[in-house]
């Protein structure tokens, strides 16, 4: 159960059993409970979403409470915490998110709404402080791969086709006005291809449509440890691959690329460092003036290997019927997205490269995977 009210500013506090919810509405409490708390009615499973407690935060909510009875699994709790830290990194600070174990009362409720009180309104709409984007290393989003690389790539996808070894090359190629995942059925075709940079999108999600035929594919450490992800997961990929390594081991490919400088794959912690060094009022401009930019295309869940996780997750956060979403709204939806991937994203950073805005979403999950790492 959540609780939440309608009126600004407000308190909302979570049970997730039944029987809780009904003892905690017929006690002497429920009478005299304070105006700017309610309740909503979670499973009875131990299983609180963090939609309840999203949705709460998008509607004006300025903290939430979530209680547990003890069924809760520890992945459950870890998801709590790993939502209560990007709150924190966002700019909500972490004590608007209470975590404690079995039905709230009256002494709980009280401090909290208190607590709340204290910690002042969460403001999430102010102008970014001048010069702040310059302490942020640069992202480098569309790198360009060597034209060595892409060369030797050209040249082994024209020979493997030629050879009848595989029945198409996965790597990328030039659209119209951008670099896009293509296969290369012929050695003609081949000529097109281009060696992987940082940014490019993650070619592991094409790679079910192609599940039935013999294929090579150019892998960094990101494809290649989402491919291992997948098949983990049960999805149907091809059962032979001619992994051609970009960056990645050498033990795990069938040929290699010469050396081409960085490609995703492995977190530097640079770039969060530097942000989580801001004071938390800059950390909360900082994300505000990014999720402002966004303009909900679902590019980045798109581009995402693991798009199952995060279905409707942007329909259940943000307005319909032609409103606009507030930069908090936003906010949250993202949130959720990366609270949900937690433990399944393998830091390709396709999500922002699929951005037409450039919002570095990419530190978002990497906030999310060292949370997670540190409290497993």
């Amino acid at each position: 159960m959540s609780a939440q009210t309608t009126t600004a500013p407000y308190t909302a506090a979570a049970v997730e059993s039944r029987s809780y919810a009904s003892a905690f509405r017929t006690s002497p409490f429920a009478a005299t409970m304070p105006a700017n708390i309610r309740l909503t009615q979670t499973t009875a499973t131990g299983a609180i979403d963090i939609l309840k407690i999203l949705t709460a935060f998008a509607h004006g909510a300025e903290g939430v409470m979530v209680a547990w009875t003890g069924r809760a699994t520890p992945n459950h709790k870890q998801r709590l915490l790993v939502l209560r830290e990007l709150l924190h990194f966002v700019g909500c600070h972490r004590d608007r998110l209470a975590i404690v174990e079995g039905a709230p009362d009256e002494a709980r409720e009280r401090a909290f709404s208190e607590q709340v009180r204290a910690l002042g309104p969460w403001s999430f709409g102010s102008q970014p402080v001048f010069g702040m984007n310059d302490a942020l290393p640069a992202h480098g989003v569309g790198a360009h791969a060597s034209t060595a690389a892409s060369r030797a790539l050209q040249n082994l996808a024209g020979d493997l086709l030629r050879s009848g070894k595989v029945a198409g090359v996965l790597a990328w190629g030039q659209a119209s006005h951008e670099i896009q995942p293509m296969i290369a059925r012929t050695p003609e075709q081949a000529r097109r291809l281009f060696a992987g940079g940082r940014g490019y999108p993650n070619l592991a999600t094409l790679l079910e449509t192609v599940a039935d035929e013999n294929m090579a594919v150019v892998v960094r450490p990101a494809e290649l440890a989402c491919i291992d992800a997948l098949r983990e997961e049960g999805i149907h990929l091809p059962e032979h691959l001619f992994l051609i390594g970009q960056g990645a081991p050498r033990e795990r490919c069938d040929a290699l690329l010469p050396e081409c400088g960085d490609v995703p794959g492995a977190m530097s912690g640079e770039e969060l460092a530097a942000i989580e060094r801001w004071p938390i009022e800059e950390r909360a401009a900082f994300w505000s003036a990014q999720f402002a930019q966004c303009v909900h295309c679902d590019g980045c869940r798109s581009a995402c290997p693991f798009q199952c996780y995060t279905n409707c997750l942007n329909d259940a956060l943000t307005p319909h019927n032609g409103h606009t979403a507030t930069a908090k709204q936003t906010a949250c939806a993202h949130l959720a997205c990366a609270t949900r991937l937690a433990g399944h994203c393998v830091q390709c950073e396709s999500c922002s490269g699929a951005c037409p805005q450039a919002v570095p979403l990419y530190l978002l999950h990497q906030k999310a995977t060292q949370v997670l790492a540190s409290v497993a």
